[in-house]
């Protein structure tokens, strides 16, 4: 079982140390990478190393921990369990105070698991793919730091939407529309459903709405005018 803690947290390093106490105690070996490692005291593993030994990892902290982990275990067969020691809990939704019996039913396989959505994206500039992100959250694209309003051209799977002036658009998975997706007026979608949500930031129209798409549609954005 492998162990990824915010260690910027006192209370994430105290559930930590008492994680590892049971886990002496029961039989139960945690594997840590190495920045917890170091800052625990103990022997870790390097992070591939870790990515092959681990199929479950208890995550400490909050949801920004919890979005951290997520980015660490990309691409490997790594389930998260989060416990909750920030202020949401929206993705790490165990309680500290029933850490010691989620191990224990953890253990014994008694949990489901609840797949979540992934958002791949590709950035093109003249033509050719630069750049590749993977969010579980939200994927933006915005304005930054200029005055204008921009004009963006929204696709869906090849057929254009509507061209929005906005200060941005967010295309967010169901597991981000609790997150600035819901800051920017989205719904709020529960994860097992399969879909992609498009929400305009603060746009500039009276008839923009967020729109849902399906989960395998491919979303193109398209800076038109002045920010090309």
């Amino acid at each position: 079982m492998g162990l990824l803690v915010n260690t910027r947290k006192p209370g994430a390093l105290a559930m930590a140390r008492f994680l590892l106490e049971w886990g002496m105690s029961s039989g139960v070996s945690f594997i840590l990478p190495p920045h917890e490692a170091s800052v625990l005291g103990i022997q870790g593993v390097d992070d591939d190393e870790w990515r092959k030994m681990v199929t479950v990892a208890i995550v400490i902290g909050g949801d920004g921990t919890f979005l951290r982990a997520a980015r660490y275990v990309m691409g490997a067969p790594v389930s998260l369990y989060g416990i909750n020691l920030g202020h949401l809990g929206f993705l790490a939704s165990g309680k500290a105070e029933e850490a010691e019996k989620d191990m224990e039913s953890i253990l014994a396989g008694e949990y489901t698991l609840q797949p979540h959505s992934v958002l791949e994206g590709e950035i093109y500039r003249d033509g050719k793919s630069i750049h590749t992100l993977f969010a579980l959250n939200d994927l933006v694209l915005a304005k930054g730091a200029m005055a204008r309003v921009m004009h963006i051209e929204v696709c869906i799977s090849g057929k254009v939407l509507n061209t929005i002036p906005a200060d941005g658009i967010i295309v967010s998975t169901p597991t981000g529309s609790t997150a600035y997706a819901l800051s920017a007026g989205g719904p709020i979608v529960p994860p097992h459903i399969p879909c992609t949500v498009i929400i305009p930031i603060c746009a500039h129209t009276l008839y923009s709405r967020p729109v849902l798409a399906g989960e395998k549609d491919v979303i193109t954005l398209t800076p038109r005018g002045y920010h090309r």
